[in-house]
């Protein structure tokens, strides 16, 4: 019985998958307005109008109305994710998605850097620091959570990362690199692109601007980078300003082999909700000046 009973769940379940591709596959079904229906019924009008008093944008975003193929300016774009997207019970992320016209199996174009988000990430990151033992008071001084040990060796040994980020001097790597294969798929593992692999004379600096909300971008193999700029529950101000410095960072990335256009095409998000397109042409112009 148990054999047949799991033999109909297969059936079903490719019963299922048969019907959602035919969905997908018809013409007449389109995903953007579905979406886009379903989400202007989630947006409170009075939220909407407390929101376009507040930020000066055009009353046709904050009505609700959701046009998913148009590209519009971050400002904008960001501001119609907070529209669209409804009041939930945990802290909902804004994430921004850029791809890049770049081959990132070229080591030239594999585009990996830092950025300081203005406005912070919403949330305080977690530090272990590797350092000389001499240094573990100013270490912990400058906001360090974690002073690396051969406790914390144990338990890194044992999958048990307890830290958001791990920082260490460049001495220290010798000890680390053993733990590479545990370190490096979590990306904690410390280096020289992602700036969490310094000299003694920078370490504290590190630290506190790894406090003050620094992020990690590094482009994926389809040539995206996404990443996370703050909180749904930001002001757009301060969403655009981290938007802003994000953007930035990724053009001071350029590789020179790069001719033409390096921004392909950008979008923002929060979690939960759908992608806004965004017109990334000014950032495409100041490489350009």
């Amino acid at each position: 019985m148990r054999s047949i009973a799991r033999l109909q769940g297969r059936i079903n379940k490719r019963l299922r998958k048969y019907r959602q591709d035919r969905i997908t596959n018809e013409s007449s079904f389109n995903k953007n307005e579905i979406l886009a229906q379903f989400y202007q019924k989630k947006a409170t009008p009075l939220a909407q109008a407390n929101e376009a008093a507040e930020t000066g944008v055009p009353s046709s975003i904050s009505a609700g109305i959701i046009n998913l193929k148009k590209e519009l300016t971050p400002k904008e774009a960001l501001q119609q994710v907070k529209t669209i997207s409804k009041e939930r019970k945990f802290k909902e992320s804004v994430e921004a998605i850029i791809r890049l016209a770049v081959d990132p199996k070229q080591g030239t174009q594999n585009i990996r850097g830092t950025c300081i988000l203005p406005a912070g990430t919403g949330k305080t990151a977690k530090i272990c620091v590797f350092a000389d033992k001499s240094l573990e008071r100013q270490v912990v001084e400058a906001g360090a959570d974690i002073f690396g040990n051969d406790e914390i060796l144990r338990q890194i040994s044992e999958g048990k990362l307890d830290f958001d980020k791990l920082i260490a001097t460049q001495e220290q790597m010798g000890v680390l690199r053993s733990f590479a294969k545990i370190l490096g798929p979590k990306g904690l593992m410390p280096n020289l692109k992602s700036g969490t692999l310094v000299k003694p004379d920078a370490l504290i600096e590190t630290i506190k601007i790894s406090k003050q909300g620094q992020i990690e971008f590094r482009v994926n193999e389809y040539a995206d980078i996404m990443v996370k700029i703050g909180l749904r529950e930001f002001e757009t101000d301060s969403l655009f300003q981290n938007f802003d410095a994000f953007a930035k960072a990724l053009a001071s990335k350029k590789p020179e082999s790069i001719k033409g256009k390096y921004f392909v095409r950008g979008y923002v998000k929060s979690s939960m909700g759908p992608t806004v397109k965004v017109d990334l042409s000014e950032y495409q112009r100041m490489l350009q000046d």
